[in-house]
């Protein structure tokens, strides 16, 4: 009888032991695994942070980078010169905001009528005006090819060369000229540009050569997909 009595005992204090053996095993693996997590968490938040003023130096960069490049205001007795008198808005604003059409289209034909003044275009051409009406009717009707240029050689080097084709080298060399010539006035004489040739009502009752939306759109992706082919 003592003898099962012991036995029962000792099985009692193994398994007593056991269990604590288990127990202390496992709180070492909870402590193990709490710490092992916390350092994960805390090398994750250094990268974070690593990343973050990595980032932020980056911006900083890029915003001085931007104000080292940002163009001088150009001054309003330029633009008086160049889009007649009176300068009361800038060109760029005036685009932004509330479309004064009769406006837009005087600062267009006092752009043109600036250009004449500097005799740009030949005597025999009719004006500026008139030779970039004949370039802009030209280009609508003659667009690039913009479906799968790039799976066909022959139609990426026709798109490549498509200005040159189209307005011939004379009438390349006016506009590289101009753009060279009057680079600082290019901005706010763009921004009229685009204003005035994507408004409907300068389309029903202005005095611009006839373009539409769709031509723009193709020009503008054959300059997208050519170029990065290119």
């Amino acid at each position: 009888m003592i003898s099962n009595q012991g036995r029962i005992v000792s099985i009692v204090i193994a398994v007593v032991v056991g269990a604590g053996i288990v127990f202390l095993g496992l709180q070492q693996f909870k402590s193990w695994h709490e710490a092992k997590l916390q350092s994960a968490v805390e090398q994750e938040q250094e990268k974070a942070a690593q990343q973050s003023a990595a980032l932020i130096k980056q911006l900083k960069r890029l915003e001085q980078q931007v104000a080292e490049n940002q163009p001088e205001a150009v001054p309003e007795d330029r633009l008086a010169e160049v889009f007649g008198e009176p300068a009361a808005q800038d060109p760029v604003e005036m685009a932004s905001g509330e479309k004064n059409y009769d406006q837009l289209e005087q600062k267009i034909d006092a752009f043109f009528d600036y250009l004449d003044k500097k005799a740009v275009t030949g005597p025999d051409s009719g004006g500026s005006h008139a030779v970039f009406n004949r370039m802009l009717k030209d280009l609508s009707e003659h667009p690039p090819v913009i479906v799968g240029e790039t799976r066909d050689i022959i139609s990426l080097l026709h798109n490549q060369a498509h200005f040159f084709r189209t307005l011939s080298k004379d009438r390349l060399e006016l506009v590289l000229n101009i753009l060279k010539t009057e680079k600082d006035v290019l901005e706010p004489a763009l921004a009229v540009f685009y204003e005035y040739y994507t408004c409907e009502q300068c389309a029903t009752t202005g005095s611009k050569a006839p373009t539409d939306l769709s031509a723009m759109y193709e020009y503008a992706s054959c300059l997208l997909y050519t170029s990065d082919a290119a």
